[in-house]
């Protein structure tokens, strides 16, 4: 038996009850901050299902060949079975796959027939790789129109350019508003907390740099020091305290006991913003 954080365990519970006792939406997304397992859970869902007879298959989508092989590997340790890595030019898959999103373009009748003739797990890893409008997701979408189960795996659903992922709904706002019945998250900030990531830290480092001016004048600038103005500058309104920005940027921020550090690390309005 394959031994699960307890934050999986729930996931995992609330995972099958979505997909097989509720049965209202075949999509299921697991928000967990990489490196917290979604790995591990998603293989110990899957053979979860298999042993319950309520899957014949499984098919995972990878972002890079080097992850398939990783999840070829973790797949057959949870659930002792092969899992295959094909490749573009496959015309028939007669086991459990794994693929590279970029694959999934030339495979849609191989993958479309897998679906329809078997009780098919699709496992998306990296989702957020198949938005709406792309290659990728349109041919994510038709390749497995008929899978029986989705689970879709990120730690990023929200794209940087701001594009629809396939399966997944979003408001006028642009966050995710798939129903929370069918999602299990697990924030950064939580996998810090609970051990499975290391913080991330930000490291201050002082600065120094000379502002030249078009008159031949010259300002040093340092993150130690304020800036020192000559007596015809110091006539320009806001000059020295834009100077001085950078060493407000670097002062730490502090509580009202003036002792406990905030959770904030770059000071802006109001003196901080942007969360760790």
């Amino acid at each position: 038996m394959v031994k699960l954080r307890p934050w999986q365990e729930k996931a995992q519970e609330k995972a099958l009850k979505w997909l097989v006792d509720q049965g209202d939406d075949k999509h299921f997304l697991i928000n967990a901050a990489p490196g917290a397992g979604k790995t591990k859970l998603a293989c110990s869902i899957a053979k979860t299902l298999i042993d319950k007879n309520l899957i014949d298959r499984v098919i995972v989508i990878a972002p890079r060949v080097e992850v398939v092989k990783q999840w070829t590997k973790d797949f057959f340790d949870i659930t002792s079975r092969f899992m295959g890595k094909v490749a573009g030019s496959e015309i028939e898959i007669e086991y459990d796959v794994g693929v590279t999103w970029a694959a999934v373009q030339n495979l849609q009748d191989a993958f479309q027939a897998v679906c329809r003739s078997h009780r098919t797990l699709l496992i998306c890893d990296e989702h957020h790789h198949a938005a709406v409008s792309a290659a990728w997701g349109n041919s994510a979408d038709s390749a497995f129109a008929d899978a029986k189960y989705v689970l879709v795996l990120t730690g990023t659903p929200i794209r940087s350019d701001s594009k629809k992922s396939v399966w997944l709904a979003y408001d006028d706002l642009g966050a995710i508003d798939h129903p929370e019945g069918g999602i299990y998250t697990l924030s950064y900030g939580e996998a810090v907390d609970f051990g499975y990531c290391r913080p991330a830290t930000f490291h201050r480092h002082e600065g120094k740099f000379t502002v030249d001016l078009d008159d031949g004048e010259k300002i040093f600038v340092s993150s130690k020091h304020p800036a020192e103005l000559t007596p015809n500058l110091k006539r320009i309104p806001g000059l020295q305290r834009a100077l001085d920005f950078y060493k407000l940027a670097c002062a730490p921020q502090y509580e009202a006991d003036k002792t406990t550090p905030t959770t904030r690390w770059l000071p802006g309005n109001n003196g901080r913003v942007g969360q760790r």
